[in-house]
């Protein structure tokens, strides 16, 4: 008699994303950068409000409310392939913009009390963090891309933007 393993192998989860466009991600950019602000300016006011430190609070109210994504990009043929892990977010929460010579990466939970986000925790010396909020990631293509033809996707915690390559201009046939 063998015993079967009721552990099944691990199911990868795929979901394919909406391509936002720039005009989209900026507001959303615009919204970050506010409360960038907004945090800094507290910073500042726990000080007392002396002069001198504003880019350790702007630095700090940066690392308590954003996480950047490291973004990795292949060159695959007639394809770019960035890849970007984002732990914690669903596809639904994630903006992917491309352009013809950038890709953004923005994310933001819908639920943050339920992540334990945005709240005050203490690191290894005892200061006093933040956990960050969002994603955020810019990456320069090493070639020019069709944005209207890429595709992006999430497999578990993974991001993957196919981006074909952009045909040559008419100007660089002349």
């Amino acid at each position: 008699m063998t015993q079967q393993s009721s552990v099944a192998p691990p199911r990868k989860i795929k979901a394919n994303l909406v391509l936002v466009s720039p005009n989209e991600l900026f507001e959303n950019t615009q919204d970050l950068f506010d409360l960038i602000a907004r945090r800094a300016y507290e910073l500042y006011e726990s000080r007392g409000g002396s002069h001198g430190n504003d880019w350790d609070d702007w630095f700090q109210a940066e690392s308590e409310l954003l996480t950047p994504v490291e973004i990795h990009v292949l060159e695959s043929g007639e394809h770019l392939i960035a890849r970007a892990e984002v732990p914690g977010f669903s596809p639904h929460e994630i903006k992917v913009c491309i352009e013809p010579s950038y890709l953004r990466i923005s994310g933001k939970p819908e639920t943050s009390q339920d992540q334990g986000v945005g709240e005050t925790v203490r690191d290894s010396l005892g200061h006093s963090i933040r956990r960050a909020e969002q994603i955020f990631g810019v990456v320069e293509l090493p070639a020019h891309v069709d944005p209207a033809n890429a595709k992006a996707a999430v497999t578990d915690s993974t991001l993957e933007v196919v981006m074909p390559k952009a045909g040559p201009t008419k100007s660089a046939l002349v």
